[in-house]
């Protein structure tokens, strides 16, 4: 990697820092971009070199930070010939909440600024997305399901979210691997099992 490519990924991290800190202070609606170039210390001109607005902006972080979420999800990593493999499901749930951690400022920002509506609701399609592929990807007949298989993307892909903002919400207290222990428990067990109740189907 070469000194100008350094620079580069040095100044966007500047702008991208500077750009998050801003919509928690002020909101999107009210940033311009001398405020986004003052507070990462550049010049507007640098700014211009890297994106076109700040619209530009929040498009290329979003996609960014939500394929690196995307390619930290793999169910073949536990689900292998019909068997599924909790502990994997962990291990990669570990990996997803560090991911979350490392970029907490921006998800906590994006689910709680008043003025980027919908981020919630675009992350929760993002991951229905991601799970449909994944699905798809084990070669699961779906005729096989005495329900919509759609039914269970958007009850996972919901509650993904769910959990992802109550941790973000409680400044993470809990470990990654404490949530994924518990994440995996919920899929596995189910809400009703680990509150002690017995199920009686008729």
């Amino acid at each position: 990697m070469t000194k100008k490519d350094l620079r580069v990924i040095k100044t966007r991290a500047l702008i991208r820092r500077g750009f998050i800190s801003l919509i928690g202070s002020k909101g999107f609606s009210s940033i311009t971009v001398q405020d986004i170039a003052a507070e990462a210390q550049i010049g507007r001109g640098t700014f211009y070199l890297h994106y076109q607005d700040k619209y530009d902006l929040l498009q290329k972080l979003t996609d960014e930070v939500l394929n690196d979420l995307a390619s930290c999800i793999q169910t073949s990593l536990h689900i292998q010939n019909g068997v599924f493999y909790v502990k994997a499901l962990e291990d990669m749930l570990v990996i997803v909440f560090n991911q979350i951690k490392d970029n907490s400022m921006f998800y906590k920002t994006m689910l709680t600024a008043e003025d980027i509506p919908n981020f919630q609701q675009h992350l929760t399609k993002f991951l229905f997305e991601k799970f449909k592929i994944e699905f798809h990807n084990l070669e699961i007949d779906v005729n096989q399901l005495d329900f919509p298989h759609d039914m269970l993307f958007s009850y996972l892909s919901s509650s993904v979210v769910g959990i992802i903002d109550w941790w973000l919400q409680n400044n993470m207290k809990f470990s990654a691997e404490y949530m994924a222990e518990k994440m995996a428990a919920l899929f596995v067990q189910g809400p009703l099992t680990l509150f002690g109740m017995k199920v009686q189907l008729d």
